[in-house]
């Protein structure tokens, strides 16, 4: 049987959705700016992750959202 194909990340997301995802991750709410949320790792409290406030989050930019908090794209798809 061959192996199951991981899920490929949307081109464009809404961003309610990435939000939820991110919080089942286990990522919390630290603040909000005018630009940005930011939420932070409970495992690691110096790892934080800055979501731009965009109605939409294109799939480059969430690409380099995860990677710098250390998340797996597939992570993030099983959430979402």
């Amino acid at each position: 049987m061959p192996a199951k194909q991981p899920k490929r990340l949307p081109s464009d997301l809404p961003r309610p959705k990435v939000l939820r995802a991110i919080r089942r991750m286990g990522f919390h709410f630290v603040r909000e700016g005018a630009d940005h949320t930011v939420f932070g790792d409970v495992r690691n409290p110096e790892l934080t992750m800055s979501i731009p406030r965009h109605a939409r989050i294109n799939r480059n930019l969430l690409r380099g959202i995860l990677r710098r908090a250390g998340v797996t794209e597939d992570e993030f798809m099983e959430q979402y």
